[in-house]
């Protein structure tokens, strides 16, 4: 089943009095229009289409209607980066606030389809389920798959270049222990690895490239931050550099208190 989700969250219009709103049902009308041809377009090649509409903060309203074993998509738009410094974007605080993986798309994706390979930034042993969906997503592609593991160097003293190779032979015995029940399982996938004395950010983006098909990378908090993800996150600057789409997918395994999350009711959600 595919599900389409749209929330509603329009100030009321500037003639209104102010503290008055319209309501709900003409606020969620034009969001209606929309989505009618949105499913049109996709029932084409898909039987069971949902469409929902959901009044509150897109982030919330989508992270809530979705569980954590349903694939979320976002458009990331690129609008001014102080904007997003400052306000973070609907993007970036659903992957880091939802409890299943978000592919975010780029709206300025170049038609076409890439002939790159599937990436994977690994960076830890709960980065398992990074593994996964990379080789599950390669293997229906009929993609490669290149794994990348990187790690910062700079210290206060440098590294020597005999530091630099065991750190490296360290960190490619551990990346290949971690991607043996993978390649078990999808034996066709043609797969390399890169460990790279490099920033994540850094070797991530250089790795996807412009022809990558999409980079999968994990994220380690459970915990909802403002804007979704915290200022220093690989994955927020991924997301905001990353030319490709990009599956954030979470590795934690703590659940958001009740206070973090937002409960949705059925009855309370329209549908049609």
């Amino acid at each position: 089943m595919v599900l389409v989700g749209s929330t509603v969250a329009y100030p009321p219009p500037p003639e209104l009095p102010r503290g008055q709103t319209l309501p709900a049902e003409r606020l969620a009308s034009p969001t209606w229009e929309v989505l009618d041809d949105v499913r049109a377009r996709l029932t084409a090649e898909v039987d069971d289409v949902r469409v929902l509409v959901v009044d509150g903060e897109p982030p919330r309203a989508i992270a809530g209607c979705a569980g954590e074993h349903d694939l979320v998509v976002v458009g990331r738009r690129n609008g001014h980066p102080v904007v997003h410094a400052l306000w973070g974007s609907t993007s970036m605080a659903t992957a880091g606030r939802s409890a299943g993986p978000v592919v975010v798309v780029p709206d300025d994706l170049p038609g076409g389809e890439p002939d790159g390979p599937v990436v994977a930034g690994v960076r830890e042993p709960t980065d398992v389920p990074v593994v996964e969906l990379a080789f599950s997503r390669a293997a229906d592609l009929r993609a490669p798959l290149l794994v990348v593991s990187a790690w910062d160097v700079t210290t206060p003293y440098g590294i020597t270049a005999r530091e630099l190779h065991e750190r490296r032979e360290a960190v490619e015995a551990t990346l290949e222990q971690m991607l043996k029940p993978a390649r078990d399982r999808y034996p066709t996938v043609p797969i390399r690895t890169r460990c790279e004395p490099l920033t994540p950010t850094a070797a991530l983006i250089a790795a996807a490239g412009h022809d990558a098909r999409i980079l999968v990378v994990g994220r380690h908090t459970g915990t909802p931050h403002l804007g979704g993800l915290s200022a220093t996150s690989t994955v927020r600057h991924v997301l905001r550099h990353a030319p490709c789409p990009v599956m954030v997918v979470p590795t934690s395994t703590r659940r958001p208190s009740a206070s973090e999350e937002m409960e949705f009711d059925d009855a309370d959600v329209p549908e049609y």
